[in-house]
């Protein structure tokens, strides 16, 4: 049977909803009383959704591990220092608060890995406070100890994270959690005994249980860092109540379904929230408020994310019905003020609700930089806001708001690399799929009139989202004259619930439909050249690409496959067993004969033949999501049917490169590869072409 045949056949319609302004008006039943002080919220499940082909900015240092390179030609000096400057871009996101001191913690690169560094006031030189060969992926400071913090991290990619404690001003550092095993987000909390709590699998690898350390301080810490419960399944700490007797937890079987739970610690009960039993709802995230009642973001009875109010008599109330974007972060402000940043056609707008001020009629929106998606958001002061923000053509930097005076204030200037004069921002372009599914496409343009070849690259997840962040490998390409497109193809997140359920299981071949309806359009534009196109994707992008190499084989002229699966059902056989389910939930249960043989259909594997097409393949040896085995696969599938194949493999490397000799070769090789496919042999633009080399 072909495989495009058997794709269309899974597919269904679906009717688009009309968007209304997204600004609310504040429900006259909604009370929300003064906050008290928030842990750092993050709202990732490990094990959930991570692009690798997003530019890994914080790479570690050379280890003396080069990666084993298989069928790739030298990288030229030309290259090498072509692409060099925009290799040394950098960007900060922001870790912690410290409204005691008015200092901020940001995570950034020191030499040439991330670590926690401190900025005392706008403009400060950041000061490093941790070392070390990992990157630090979360750092916050001890409540009353402003010198000592809590940070979490990895080795060689294993994201198996652990918690390490260290006293900045003498440097001593000290290993918390058992130095194995898998450890989620941390919270801290300033509680009548000052405590910390996380979740961790020691016990057993798909289970994440509840441990807790009341003590401050590294011996107290280790000493008393305890298995508080087990817990059947993923599971992360949303929030510490204020008087410390109870946790807020979330359970996460899949994007599509989760669910916040109270936890006492006393006598280890669990308890779900009142009204939460819809069997497809997600609750992605839960603050106490003073008197106790919750807010929680959530996208229950509504395809988008918003935010919901749970008073102390288990009603619920919508606080952000008419927003049709999801609402993605949040933060509490003094006098029951709440701050939402809201992610609209991947782009960031914040918002202030306020219950006191009837003069708005709902939430009034605040000034970001042009162009921003904004990471990191929550209070800094009664008043004030942090977060990090970053465009196309900046990187992300750290920035306070004051919400009364509208002053935004930049603490940080994150390095660009190259010049940033030739860098562009991309336009937004409407493409429909062969069932009348809309695609949001962001298109970035260079110099002249064209027809310039064309990059088109695939975000991962599926559940993420190509967003106009600063990419300098995306600048690079566009300075070369090559045009790089970034679809959101079905299931792609930020679009709502049933957009991103419309791949799931066995529809998986919508989204390899979608690719062919951007390549319609791409033939469309005079602009652009539908006779030299290229894919680039990472993990699932990486599926993507292999797929769209073999249903679009007279349409593609090269692809790069970065750790992804090429064998659905071997990818799901083999992924850790802590992700097993979770990936079930959106490929399809590979156990059941039916939808084996509809997953082994939809493999690239299956349909190696049809590929004909030079493809990169690239992938870390000890990646924890895609093993490596799926690129192995692929590799020796077209090899031995003579078809051109560049492969890379890092020893030392996960689900991604993080070690600048192995970024930097990726970077390199992908370079030398599209040059030498989409703008000719030797590198050079085709006459059509203007813009320099």
């Amino acid at each position: 049977m072909n495989p495009r045949a058997t794709w269309l056949a899974c597919l269904a319609a679906l009717a688009c909803t009309p968007r209304p302004d997204p600004t609310p008006p504040l429900p006259a039943e909604v009370a929300l009383p003064e906050p008290k002080p928030e842990p750092e919220d993050e709202r990732g499940v490990i094990g959930g959704s991570v692009d690798p082909t997003d530019f890994e900015f914080e790479v570690d240092s050379p280890d003396g591990v080069l990666p084993i390179l298989d069928g790739t030609p030298p990288i030229s000096e030309t290259m090498s220092e072509a692409l060099r400057p925009y290799l040394d871009a950098s960007r900060m996101r922001l870790a912690a608060v410290m409204p005691e001191t008015d200092q901020i913690l940001v995570l950034g690169r020191h030499g040439s890995t991330t670590q926690v560094m401190l900025v005392s006031q706008p403009g400060a030189e950041p000061r490093p406070l941790t070392s070390g060969a990992e990157p630090v992926v979360q750092a916050t400071p001890l409540p009353g100890r402003p010198d000592e913090l809590l940070f979490r991290r990895d080795i060689d990619g294993s994201e198996d994270h652990q918690v390490y404690h260290q006293d900045y001003l003498n440097g001593i550092e000290t290993l918390l959690t058992d130095g194995y095993s898998r450890h989620g987000p941390f919270r801290v909390a300033a509680t009548p005994s000052p405590m910390v709590v996380l979740t961790g699998n020691a016990r057993s690898e798909p289970d994440m249980d509840l441990y807790v350390s009341r003590g401050l301080g590294s011996e107290e810490l280790g000493a008393t860092l305890t298995l508080a419960g087990e817990l059947d399944g993923q599971w992360i700490v949303q929030a510490i109540r204020p008087d410390g007797a109870e946790v807020l937890l979330r359970r996460f079987w899949s994007v599509e379904r989760s669910a916040i739970m109270r936890y006492t610690l006393d006598d280890g009960s669990l308890a779900e929230l009142p009204d939460t039993h819809e069997p497809d709802a997600a609750y992605l995230d839960a603050r106490y408020l003073a008197d106790g009642s919750l807010l929680v973001l959530s996208d229950r009875g509504q395809d988008h994310v918003g935010l919901h109010a749970l008073d102390l008599q288990g009603s619920w109330s919508a606080v952000t019905p008419s927003v049709p974007w999801d609402v993605e972060s949040l933060a509490l402000l003094s006098g029951g003020r709440i701050a939402y940043a809201i992610n609209e056609d991947g782009r960031s707008r914040l918002f202030l609700l306020d219950p006191n001020d009837a003069a708005s009629k709902g939430a009034r929106e605040l000034d970001l930089p042009r162009g921003g998606v904004l990471t990191g958001l929550r209070a800094a002061g009664p008043d004030k806001l942090a977060f990090a923000a970053g465009s196309a053509v900046q990187p992300a930097d750290i920035y306070s708001l004051d919400v009364r005076r509208g002053d935004l204030t930049r603490w940080t200037q994150s390095p660009t690399g190259a010049d940033p004069t030739g860098f562009v921002h991309p336009r937004l372009a409407r493409v429909q799929s062969g069932d009348g599914v809309p695609l949001a496409v962001f298109i970035y343009s260079p110099p002249g009139p064209g027809p310039h070849p064309v990059l088109v690259w695939i975000h991962g997840g599926p559940e993420d989202q190509f967003r106009p962040e600063f990419s300098p490998i995306i600048q690079f390409f566009v300075s070369r004259g090559i045009a790089v497109l970034g679809p959101n193809i079905r299931g792609s997140d930020g679009y709502g619930r049933r957009f991103r359920g419309l791949d799931d299981g066995v529809l998986r071949g919508g989204a390899i439909e979608d690719v062919g309806a951007v390549l319609d359009w791409i033939a469309g534009e005079p602009t652009l050249d539908a006779a030299r196109v290229g894919m680039v994707g990472g993990s699932y992008g990486g599926y993507i690409v292999l797929a769209s190499l073999a249903a679009y084989a007279d349409r593609l002229v090269a692809g790069c496959d970065m750790v992804g699966i090429a064998n659905l059902v071997s990818f799901l056989e083999n992924t850790r067993g802590y992700r097993r389910d979770l990936r079930r939930a959106e490929y399809g249960d590979e156990r059941d004969p039916d939808v084996r043989a509809v997953l082994q259909q939809l493999s690239p594997i299956t349909n190696v033949e049809q590929i004909r097409a030079p493809l990169f393949v690239a992938h870390g040896a000890n990646d924890p999501r895609v093993p490596v085995d799926e690129a192995e696969q692929i590799v020796a599938a077209l090899r031995e049917r003579g078809q051109e194949v560049w492969y890379m493999l890092a020893p030392t490397e996960g689900h991604g490169f993080r070690k600048a000799i192995n970024r930097d070769t990726f970077y390199g090789l992908l370079a030398t590869f599209f040059e030498r496919h989409l703008l000719g042999e030797a590198g050079e633009p085709a006459e059509s072409d203007t813009a320099p080399l």
